[in-house]
C-alpha cells in the first residue's frame, strides 16, 4: 500500500538505499549503499509505529516534524527526504507523514522499507506544475467515487477527466479518502487516471469524525469598522472585540448558523421565503363595451395579462465542504454563503394593469481557506450594496470557526 502511495503522489521508483549502521532494524542488506556525501545529505525519516517519527536520533511528534521541515526547506528548497518504515506500518500512519512533507513544501521524498519490502526511491522529483488541483475527488468504499458533490461510477470519471482535458491538459486531480478505500479500489481509479493522461497533485487522508462549522455575521457602522481594522488585529482578537461590542449594544449580529458534517462532504443549509413576480406581459387591445352603438362607441379598459413569472428566494443560504486531515488541526474550508434582503417592492404599471415588483439586495462569499481547529476565521466583508435600504452604513464581517466533533 505504501508503495501504492508513492506512485500516487508522483514519486519515481527506483532501487537506491542509504547506508545503516550494522544492526539497524531499517537496513536492507540487498541493496548498495549510497556514497557518504549523499547519506550526509539526505534527511532520513523512520516512521514509527505508534504515529510518532524519528528524525536526528530524537523522536518527535508530527507537529515537531513539520516545524523543522518547513524550516530546512526555505533553506534548501530541493532538500532530499527518505521515509522509512516496516512492513507493520498502518497505511494511515505512512499517510499521515506524507501530509506533512507535503505542507512543508518537501517535495523531494523517497520510500524505504524494511528487508523483504520493495525499496522505492525518486530522482528529485519536480513539484506539481498546477497551482491547485482541477479536481478534488472523494474515494468511497463502496467502490465509487465523489465528485463536484455527486457519486459516480469510475466510468463516468472517466468522462469527467475526458472532458477536462479539453480545456486544461494535463489535468491534475487531489484524491482524498479515509482510509476505507481497498486497494483494488485505488488501483482501478489510477488506471482511471493514467487512461486519461491525469496527473495526482496531493494524496489527502482526511479524518472519519464530522466537523461543526459555525458561521456567523456582525455588522458596524463604516467609521468603526476602519478604525478596527486600521489596527491590524489577529482574526481571534477582532472577532473578540466584535462580540464585546454586540454585547454593548455597538454592533449587530446579523447571522448564526450551524453546520455539522462529514469531513470531506459537501452539506448545505438555509432559511429562506419564495417570493414569486411576474417578467413577461402580454398586452390586450382595449375591447368595444357590450351593447354601444354608433361610430365611436365606447372602449372597455382591459388589463395587460402576465405571461411569465419567476421565483428568487429571500433568506440565508450557507453551503460549506470542509475538509481535515488525518491527525491534524488543520482544516480545508470551502464555503458559499449567500444573504438575500427583500428591501421594498416598487409599483410598476398604472389603472387596472398596477402591479407590484420586489426589489432585493444580495450579499455573497465564496472562497476556500485553510483554517485551524477551533479557531475563528475571518472569510471577508459583505458589504450592503450602495444606497441600501435594508443595512445602510453598515460594514459586515463574516467568520468561520470549525471544531471537531468527535
Amino acid at each position: 500500500m505504501i508503495l501504492l502511495t508513492a506512485a500516487l503522489c508522483g514519486f519515481a521508483l527506483a532501487p537506491v538505499a542509504m547506508s545503516q549502521p550494522k544492526g539497524d532494524a531499517f537496513a536492507d542488506p540487498k541493496v548498495t549503499p549510497v556514497p557518504d556525501a549523499l547519506q550526509k545529505n539526505t534527511i532520513v525519516v523512520m516512521v514509527l509505529a505508534d504515529g510518532n517519527v524519528m528524525m536526528d536520533g530524537q523522536t518527535i511528534s508530527l507537529a515537531e516534524l513539520e516545524q523543522r521541515l518547513t524550516k530546512i526547506i526555505q533553506e534548501t528548497p530541493n532538500q532530499a527526504v527518505r521515509l522509512r518504515g516496516d512492513g507493520d506500518i498502518p497505511y494511515q500512519r505512512m499517510m499521515a507523514v506524507i501530509d506533512v512533507c507535503q505542507r512543508a513544501k518537501a517535495w523531494n521524498i523517497a520510500m524505504g522499507q524494511a528487508p523483504g519490502d520493495a525499496f522505492a526511491a525518486p530522482a528529485a522529483p519536480a513539484p506539481p506544475t498546477a497551482s491547485k488541483p482541477d479536481l478534488d475527488i472523494y474515494l468511497q468504499a463502496d467502490g465509487n467515487v465523489m465528485v463536484e458533490g455527486k457519486a459516480i461510477t469510475l466510468a463516468q470519471l472517466e468522462q469527467r477527466l475526458e472532458e477536462i482535458r479539453k480545456t486544461v491538459s494535463p489535468p491534475y486531480v487531489r484524491l482524498i479518502g479515509n482510509g476505507s478505500t481497498s486497494k483494488d479500489h485505488m488501483e482501478q481509479v489510477q488506471q482511471v487516471l493514467h487512461k486519461t493522461g491525469s496527473k495526482v497533485f496531493s494524496l489527502m487522508k482526511v479524518s472519519s469524525s464530522d466537523l461543526l462549522v459555525r458561521y456567523e455575521v456582525f455588522s458596524i457602522d463604516l467609521e468603526t469598522a476602519a478604525a478596527m481594522r486600521r489596527e491590524r488585529p489577529v482574526d481571534g482578537k477582532f472577532y473578540a472585540d466584535l462580540v464585546s461590542l454586540v454585547e454593548k449594544g455597538d454592533a449587530d449580529q446579523q447571522s448564526l448558523i450551524v453546520l455539522r458534517c462529514a469531513s470531506g462532504q459537501k452539506a448545505t443549509t438555509g432559511g429562506v421565503n419564495r417570493e414569486t413576480y411576474p417578467t413577461e406581459w402580454d398586452p390586450q387591445p382595449a375591447g368595444t363595451l357590450p351593447g354601444a352603438q354608433g361610430e365611436n362607441p365606447p372602449k372597455v379598459v382591459v388589463p395587460v395579462r402576465a405571461e411569465a413569472f419567476e421565483n428568487r428566494d429571500a433568506g440565508e443560504e450557507l453551503e460549506v465542504e470542509p475538509i481535515r486531515g488525518e491527525n491534524s488541526k488543520h482544516i480545508e474550508l470551502k464555503l458559499i454563503a449567500t444573504h438575500t434582503s427583500l428591501a421594498e417592492r416598487t409599483p410598476w404599471g398604472k389603472d387596472t394593469s398596477l402591479t407590484e415588483m420586489p426589489l432585493f439586495e444580495t450579499q455573497r462569499v465564496t472562497t476556500n481557506a485553510h483554517l485551524t481547529e477551533g479557531e475563528p476565521f475571518l472569510l471577508s466583508t459583505m458589504n450592503p450594496p450602495p444606497g441600501s435600504k435594508v443595512h445602510p452604513g453598515r460594514i459586515w464581517f463574516a467568520f468561520a470557526t470549525v471544531s471537531f466533533a468527535d
